[in-house]
Order: C-alpha cells, then sequence, then structure tokens
C-alpha cells in the first residue's frame, strides 16, 4: 500500500471512529423503518404531497431559486425517461397537527414532481397540461418507492440525512443545519431566515432583512444560497460560545457547539446579536454614503468586520462608536487602499513589500495577502494580521470612545418616544418606520450631552448621520438638512 492510500485509510478510520462515538453519545434506541407500497404520481400529487412536509429544517433549504431549474427538469426527464428516481425517505411525525410526515431525503424530488404536475414550468418546452394523453398517462403512472421511519430524534433525522448524502455535494453547513431543532441550530436558522414553526413566523434579525422584491438581502451582497449566511453566523456565534475572540474554528468543533444542548442561548442570542447590530450600522452607514447606488456589505466585508468587533472588545472593553459614518469613510477607504495598490503604476505602489510569516509559503506583498486575508474563515493569525493592517493606518482613537458613560437609550425609551411623536420623524415630519429610525441626542452626546428620555428624538438614520455632533434644532435650520429632506422626499 502506498503512503498516500494507507494516509487515506487513517485518515477514514479516524473519521469512523469520531462518527461512532457522536453516535453513540446522541442515540439511545435502535430506529425502525418500513417501506410503503409504492404509489403512481398521480395518486402522490392529489393525495399524498399535502400529508408531507418536503423541507423540513433538518433537511437543506431548496436550492431551487424557483420552479423549473435544471435539477428539475433532469428529474422530470428521468422519470419520463422510464429511469428509477430512487427512494424517497420519511419520517413520522405524530406530535405535528399539519403534517403527518417529514422529508429526510428527496425534497427536491417531491416538489419538482408536485410543480411539475402544477404546470409551474416546462420540460421540453412543454408543461405538465400540453404533453399529449399518452405521455401524460405514462408520467402519471409511474411509481414512487418511500421508506417510512418511526417517529425519531432530530439527530437520527440529522445522522440518516448525512448518511444518505454520503456521495453527493453536502457542505458543512448544510451538515450542521441537519441537526434539526438543537438550540443553536435553530438559532442560527432564525437569525437569518423566516422560520415557520408552529404555526408562528418567526423574525430574522434585521441584518438579513430581504429587499421589496423579496429575493436579494438589503443589507449584505451575499446570499444564502447553500447556508453561505448561516455559515457565516455559525462562525461568528462560534466566537461568542467559545472566548469572544478573533477567529473561527474547525468544523469538529462548530459541530460541538450544534449538539451542545447546555449552551444558554439566551446569553448567545443576545451576544450574536450585538455582532450582527454593528454589522447592521455599518451596512447602514455605507447605504448613507450613496443611496442611489446601495449595495449591501459584501461577505469579504461582513467578515472583516466581525473581526474588527471583536478586536475592540479584547482591546477597547466598553467603547462606543461615536460617528457610525465617518468610521465607515475611514474604513472603506483604508480598505481600498489596499485592495488597488496592484493596480497603480509601480513606482506608486504602498504594498508591494514582501510579507514574511510563517505561515505563507510563498513570496506575496503585503497588497496580495490583505485580499485573500478579508476572506479567510479559518486561520486565526490571518484575520488578527488583516485587522492589523487597517489598524496600522486607521486612527480608531478617532471613532471610539471607551468612557463608562451610557451612550444607548433602551428599546423601550426609543419606542415611547417614536409613539409619542406620533410615528414620524422629528426632522422632516413624514411617517418614520421602526427599521428606519434612529435615537438621536438632541445636544450631542460627543459634545457631554445625557442618554436621558428629555434628551431623545426618534428621526431617520439619514439624519442622525448627518447631523454628526450638532444640536438637532440647530441642525433642522441649515441649508445640509434642508438639502437632504429634499433628496429623501423624491425617493
Amino acid at each position: 500500500m502506498t503512503n498516500a492510500k494507507l494516509k487515506k485509510t487513517k485518515t477514514r478510520e479516524k473519521e469512523i471512529k469520531k462518527e461512532s462515538n457522536i453516535f453513540k453519545n446522541n442515540v439511545s434506541k435502535k430506529v425502525e423503518f418500513i417501506r410503503m407500497p409504492t404509489m403512481s404520481n398521480r395518486t402522490y400529487f392529489d393525495v399524498f404531497y399535502n400529508l408531507i412536509d418536503c423541507n423540513p429544517l433538518h433537511q437543506r433549504p431548496a436550492v431551487e431559486k424557483k420552479a423549473g431549474c435544471e435539477k428539475s427538469v433532469g428529474i422530470i426527464t428521468s422519470i419520463l425517461n422510464g429511469e428509477n428516481i430512487g427512494e424517497i425517505t420519511l419520517v413520522k411525525t405524530p406530535e405535528r397537527k399539519d403534517k403527518q410526515y417529514e422529508s429526510i431525503d428527496g425534497g427536491h424530488r417531491k416538489r419538482a414532481i408536485y410543480a411539475f404536475m402544477n404546470d409551474e414550468f416546462k420540460v421540453n418546452g412543454l408543461y405538465y397540461s400540453e404533453l399529449s394523453k399518452e405521455d401524460r398517462e405514462y408520467f402519471d403512472s409511474r411509481e414512487l418507492s418511500f421508506i417510512v421511519y418511526e417517529p425519531m430524534s432530530n439527530f437520527m433525522k440529522g445522522w440518516i440525512f448525512r448518511n444518505l448524502n454520503k456521495t453527493t455535494d453536502v457542505n458543512n453547513q448544510e451538515t450542521l443545519n441537519s441537526f434539526g431543532d438543537s438550540k443553536i441550530a435553530s438559532l442560527v436558522r432564525e437569525t437569518v431566515r423566516p422560520i415557520s414553526a408552529n404555526g408562528k413566523i418567526t423574525l430574522p434579525h434585521e441584518m438579513f432583512e430581504k429587499n421589496s422584491g423579496g429575493e436579494n438581502f438589503k443589507w449584505t451582497e451575499a446570499d444564502n444560497d447553500r447556508l453561505n449566511l448561516e455559515e457565516f453566523v455559525s462562525r461568528v456565534l462560534y466566537r461568542v460560545y467559545d472566548d469572544g475572540k478573533i477567529g473561527s474554528r474547525t468544523f469538529e468543533e462548530l459541530q460541538k457547539m450544534f449538539l451542545d444542548e447546555k449552551v444558554d442561548i439566551v446569553k448567545l442570542k443576545k451576544e450574536l446579536y450585538k455582532v450582527l447590530d454593528f454589522l447592521l450600522l455599518m451596512a447602514k452607514s455605507k447605504y448613507s454614503c450613496d443611496v442611489s447606488a446601495h449595495q449591501g456589505l459584501s461577505k469579504s466585508e461582513m467578515n472583516v468586520l466581525a473581526n474588527f468587533y471583536f478586536y475592540m472588545n479584547e482591546t477597547r472593553p466598553n467603547w462606543y462608536l461615536d460617528d457610525p459614518k465617518a468610521f465607515w469613510i475611514q474604513f472603506k477607504i483604508v480598505w481600498l487602499d489596499y485592495w488597488n495598490d496592484k493596480k497603480r503604476p509601480e513606482n506608486e505602489r504602498k504594498f508591494s513589500e514582501l510579507v514574511d510569516f510563517d505561515y505563507e509559503s510563498k513570496e506575496v506583498s503585503i497588497a496580495e495577502v490583505f485580499k485573500s486575508y478579508t476572506t479567510d474563515y479559518y486561520h486565526e493569525e490571518k484575520q488578527r494580521q488583516c485587522i492589523k493592517f487597517i489598524t496600522d493606518i486607521l486612527d480608531i482613537d478617532e471613532f471610539f470612545t471607551t468612557e463608562n458613560r451610557q451612550r444607548a437609550f433602551t428599546k423601550e425609551q426609543k419606542q415611547q418616544k417614536l409613539l409619542e411623536q406620533g410615528l414620524k420623524c422629528a426632522i422632516d415630519g413624514q411617517d418614520l418606520s421602526w427599521s428606519d429610525a434612529h435615537a438621536a441626542h438632541i445636544e450631542a452626546y460627543a459634545e457631554g450631552s445625557q442618554t436621558i428620555y428629555s434628551n431623545l428624538a426618534m428621526c431617520r438614520n439619514v439624519y442622525n448621520w448627518d447631523m454628526k455632533t450638532m444640536n438637532l434644532n440647530e441642525y433642522v435650520k441649515t441649508e445640509a438638512c434642508k438639502k437632504l429632506i429634499q433628496k429623501m422626499s423624491l425617493l
């Protein structure tokens, strides 16, 4: 046996041992299943589909953006060609009133068949209703095979899902998501996307608010395809869960967190949301710089800013950001200075010096490593170095204070004030939604004013950023304010 094969064999033996230990620690009894009598597509469509939750929490979310994606067309084509599309795996759910079964595997197949028979997409240029009578009858009569498990724990649902998908492309976060409604898995999902459970729909953190069309996220350029954003949230959450410092961890450590049922989930959520509140503040600052060409934070910006948040917690406890927009502008100037260095003429480059880091195996410039480090989610030293590159240039003391003076108004104070104002902006007098509202100090906090109720006014966020350290009553009289009010009225 070659060294490579021997190494691969030993690695797999370790994986099997690790999986076996996880299984033993989380399973109390064996599961049981039956093979149902096969049923036709027609029976499935008319009767059985509505009894099944085809996309439960423990299964990866539907990857198809809309009915008729390439995979859906491939499934229907296979059926029309007489091919077997394999067994579909379900589990009984006696605890649920709305559905009798949940999908463990085969959700895409079930959704594709139903959508096609519902005329939601074409195959070979034809809707289902446009097929010839002979082809429709043939499609209707094709048999589906189901394996149905008796009720089981969420861990076992995820375990079976992962084993069924050993040979398919299931990424790390999809594996973590398959831990059903574990405390951590539920928190991560509900932070990023609305989840319907027990007749209620949870609301995600505002950082993951969708735009008016509901297709893209408003405050980030990233998407949640293949659970990309949930993986980001998981990694941020692990930092809170572990030590609250910069750096991601291994998949095995993330998995351990997802299986930890003794966590104080209320405390973890509170700390996680503090990080996301900071990212949201930066996203809104980015938006306010150019409303007409709005772009949310990129995945790399989110990653670096999350690390920056933890860096501030480490180095400056009790820090406050006095002027978010001004900080964002300077942060982005430094970012672009590194990012675009290679585009400059050679004699004008600032960051062409080669780095001498133990963890770099080849000669690369500062500009090159900065760019690559902004998207690093695994290597703590690289993430710390990325923050150092920024703080070497950016004077953070210009934007952050560390006084033990309360700066933020409470949520209850802000809600009460907004209601007192008749849900109107204190500056332009127009309707003001909670998501667009900012708590402004009438007398500027940066000038030494107190965070007391009489010094609070609720206004549109763009005014609060533009006002900076001005007295609110003086700001409304300025030409800058009048122009901004006019600009906002045209949007």
